[in-house]
């Protein structure tokens, strides 16, 4: 238990550090690891730490992620109706 906290802590960190210019590298070799890792199996822990760095993105980055996600991000396993909720909810006026 407590190393599930440490380790989503880790992740809220590296999330931090993810710039809007950064965001397109990141799901590029995020893709990149999930074609390598997982050919003939879902990664579930390694999805949900990607899903817990998104889900904490202001709306800036979730637009220019789920740009690049749509774009080259297919071995990701990300819920985009969440990232669309938060896109309609702040955007919609």
């Amino acid at each position: 238990m407590e190393y599930d906290e440490t380790r989503k802590e880790a992740i809220k960190q590296n999330r931090k550090s993810l710039t809007t210019s950064k965001i397109n590298n990141f799901v590029q070799t995020a893709n990149h690891l999930f074609t390598d890792i997982t050919k003939n199996r879902n990664d579930f822990y390694s999805n949900e730490g990607i899903n817990l760095i998104v889900n904490q993105f202001d709306v800036e980055k979730l637009k220019v992620f789920l740009d690049e996600f749509m774009r080259c991000g297919p071995n990701l396993d990300v819920h985009p109706t969440k990232i669309l909720h938060v896109l309609n909810r702040k955007t919609d006026s």
